[in-house]
This record gives structure tokens, C-alpha cells and sequence, in this order.
């Protein structure tokens, strides 16, 4: 496999790597039709020169997220292949949070909205930032685009009747016990 593809596919093996863990939903909780991205995948490629700049840039951002208790993303720089140089994964924040954010950036007297944009395009040469479900396993994924069945009374049940075979791995498979799956269908 080559280096692109290589990197690749260990970013989603990383990003799905609790696949087939032991979930049961609750009725009241949201699922990936009714519910809000859980995180956001931002991708940087730094301008040559620049990567000091940048790295600095967003510590003293994290630092002051930190201090006021909000989340701070999860940093990954790049070590071959692609031509990425950092990918941060984060959750959104809620108005409310953005809105303290921006208050203790102009109180550090740090750019906020528009003219931060600008200011970080200055160490940048490009950026992504993906809206994204999870962490989430194979399972959870198969079964909220209908070809998995999520119901079987085991995941030895599943492998047997051999629907859904694959999803069961060491830590066991995705269904909700108590129930029988026969087509797909909970019973």
C-alpha cells in the first residue's frame, strides 16, 4: 500500500477504532439522524516557515480554552505520506462557550471572528475543518445505514445466522440483548 493511502487508512482505523464495542441505545437519546456533529476534523497545511508561528498560535488559544474549563482538541502532526502538517479534533462548542471564548481572547487582546481568520490564513497555506459523528463503531455506523442488524440476543447469534459477519471482534459486537434479529429485522 502506498504512503497516501497507507496514512489514510490508519487516520480511519484511529477515528473507528472502538468497532463493535457492546452498546445498547437508550430510546431518548439522539442518534446520527437526529443529532448534532460530535466533533470537528480540522486538517492544516502550514506555510513553509511558519510551523513555530502556528504551533504557538494555537497553544495560546488552548491555554486560555483550558483555563476557562472549555474542551480543547486532540492534536495529531504528521509523520509521512499525505501533505497535511496537523489535524485537531475538537467538539463544537455552544454559543455560550464561543461567546466566553471570544471574551477572554479580546480581553488578552487576541483577534477573535473575522480578523483571527485572517491573522491564522497568515501561517497557513490551506485548512479543512469536517463536521463529524463519533467516535462510533463499524457496527453503529452499519446499523445507521439500515444493512446491520443491531438486535440479536448475542454476537455469536449474529455470526451464526450469517448476517452482519465481520462486526464481531475481541471486545464482542453491537445488538441489543434480550432481542432476536431475523432479516435484519429486531423481533
Amino acid at each position: 500500500m502506498n504512503t497516501p493511502h497507507r496514512l489514510a487508512a490508519i487516520v480511519v482505523a484511529g477515528l473507528f477504532s472502538c468497532a463493535c464495542a457492546v452498546t445498547a441505545s437508550e430510546p431518548d437519546q439522539p442518534t446520527m439522524d437526529t443529532a448534532e456533529p460530535h466533533h470537528i476534523v480540522s486538517i492544516y497545511r502550514v506555510a513553509p516557515g511558519k510551523h513555530a508561528e502556528f504551533l504557538e498560535w494555537m497553544a495560546v488559544r488552548e491555554d486560555i480554552s483550558r483555563e476557562l474549563g472549555l474542551p480543547t482538541a486532540q492534536w495529531y502532526a504528521h509523520s509521512e505520506g499525505s501533505t497535511w502538517d496537523y489535524l485537531a479534533i475538537s467538539p463544537p462548542l455552544s454559543d455560550e462557550q464561543s461567546k466566553k471564548m471570544d471574551q477572554a481572547l479580546a480581553a488578552a487582546s487576541l483577534k477573535t471572528g473575522f480578523k483571527a481568520g485572517l491573522e491564522l490564513r497568515k501561517v497557513i497555506a490551506s485548512h479543512t475543518d469536517t463536521y463529524a459523528w463519533g467516535p462510533v463503531s463499524v457496527g453503529e455506523l452499519a446499523a445507521a445505514a439500515g444493512g446491520c442488524c443491531q438486535c440479536a440476543s448475542s454476537c455469536q447469534d449474529v455470526t451464526r445466522a450469517g448476517q452482519c459477519r465481520g462486526l464481531c471482534g475481541p471486545g464482542g459486537g453491537t445488538y441489543m440483548p434480550g432481542l432476536s434479529c431475523v432479516r435484519n429485522t429486531c423481533q
